[in-house]
């Protein structure tokens, strides 16, 4: 046999892909190995998940060592610069995810159709046998029953199996439909920032000549590469966050709380007792389970609290707010609703309290901002550290005023439409979010 050509290719666009193989030539047989696999989409050999990264040269060398040992004559071609743009890559995913999710809907569909004909078949069946009519043994009657009911017990697994892969790929199909969604969860991508933050630095070190993560490199062309593209991708994450603020969504930090502030977390509204670079010192959350408020015990004063980062934050309260909160929930006990979490235990009871946001017994809470109780008279720009003060009677409570529309403070400034808290400006085209 004459030695043919067989050239493996690296790109960053387009990945490793192997080319000159035909069917049944014995190419797959010798490089699937090392990392080989068959893309039916292509009609070629390559290695998966090989696009956008660099070539993972020990997989190419071994598969050319093991093609040229079988006669083969093998080129090996990498051009780490020709790639995509982080934001073409990103959009490809959305459209694969979207796909996904079009291709299992139709499975799920599928599956659940078979498994709605197998339980029509085999009622069908049962409904012409009298009902607690035994199978006569001996009778001429007997084969046709007990095939009958073998059919029936087919029928019946089918209905079952049919029905358990219909719920895989539904999930599977849901999954894929909110994999932009998680994605882009500002929360997720703040995290996802940090540590690419972390990773530039580190690029920036070796750069320089230093050790980080432990080690030295001291690849400089690559790690130019890896710089570039890390600034990238930065760009894009962080014109994410942009799009979520410019929709309402509120970037936390420490210049948002003071000791003695309220942070909401999981429905509660937690007592801040330090205020960290990163997080927020507050009481354990074991504490917080079903409790509208947690504040902080003078008992505990020497014990360590609990720490949240900034982007578990769900709202900002001051002393006074709370105060406000406890005493509207007092007041509305009959307002309380059914909890969609709890509802099969709860045997009717109502659980949900509108007025706290959250479930009295087993925690469960809407995702939300502070809503505002009766209002007092705005404050000034910047908030500082507030005692509770009771509500006033009902008889002199001020009339409500206006609170911001973003983070629901009454440093809300209805004149000029901005909120001193968190710079919410109608003006400037903001949108406050309604998740």
């Amino acid at each position: 046999m004459t030695a043919q050509l067989i050239r493996i290719v690296h790109t960053r666009r387009a990945g490793t892909l192997l080319e000159g193989s035909r069917k049944n030539d014995g190419v797959f047989e010798l490089v699937r190995p090392h990392g080989f696999r068959y893309f039916r989409s292509l009609g070629q050999l390559g290695i998966q998940q090989s696009r956008d990264k660099a070539a993972q040269t020990w997989k190419i060398n071994s598969a050319a060592e093991a093609l040229r040992a079988a006669g083969w004559t093998v080129v090996i071609e990498i051009n780490e610069d020709v790639r995509r743009s982080f934001a073409e890559a990103e959009e490809e995913r959305y459209e694969r995810a979207e796909d996904r999710a079009a291709r299992f809907g139709e499975y799920a569909d599928s599956a659940a159709g078979r498994s709605a004909a197998a339980w029509k078949r085999g009622h069908q069946i049962a409904d012409g046998i009298p009902l607690g009519q035994p199978i006569l043994r001996g009778h001429h009657s007997e084969r046709r029953a007990r095939r009958d009911q073998e059919r029936i017990d087919t029928a019946m697994r089918a209905h079952i199996d049919e029905g358990d892969r219909a719920g895989h790929w539904a999930g599977r199909a849901q999954s894929a439909a909110a994999y932009k969604k998680f994605r882009t969860n500002p929360g997720v991508t703040l995290r996802r920032i940090e540590k690419l933050e972390a990773e530039a630095r580190r690029v920036e070190k070796w750069l320089a000549g230093q050790s980080a993560g432990g080690y030295h490199r001291s690849d400089t062309a690559e790690l130019n590469r890896e710089r570039a593209e890390l600034a990238e991708e930065l760009a894009y994450w962080r014109e994410v966050i942009a799009d979520a603020e410019r929709r309402g969504f509120k970037v936390w930090g420490p210049a948002d709380f003071a000791k003695g502030d309220f942070v909401n977390t999981g429905g509660t509204w937690y007592q801040v007792q330090r205020v960290n670079k990163k997080t927020l010192t507050i009481p354990h959350i074991h504490g917080g389970v079903g409790v509208p408020v947690l504040r902080q015990d003078s008992k505990e004063k020497g014990r360590g609290g609990y720490t949240i980062p900034y982007d578990s934050v769900q709202g900002w309260a001051s002393a006074e707010d709370v105060a406000r909160l406890e005493a509207t929930e007092a007041e509305s006990e009959a307002e309380r609703t059914v909890c969609p979490h709890c509802v099969r235990v709860a045997n009717g009871q109502k659980r949900f309290s509108e007025a706290r946001g959250m479930c009295t017994v087993c925690g469960y809470a809407k995702p939300r901002n502070f809503q505002q109780a009766p209002a007092r008279e705005p404050e000034v720009s910047g908030h500082q550290e507030q005692t509770e003060q009771a509500p006033p009677p009902a008889e002199v409570q001020a009339p409500a005023v206006e609170t911001c529309p973003m983070c629901h403070s009454t440093q809300w400034q209805a004149k000029a439409r901005v909120c001193a808290h968190c710079h919410h400006n109608p003006q400037l085209g903001v949108t406050p979010s309604t998740e």
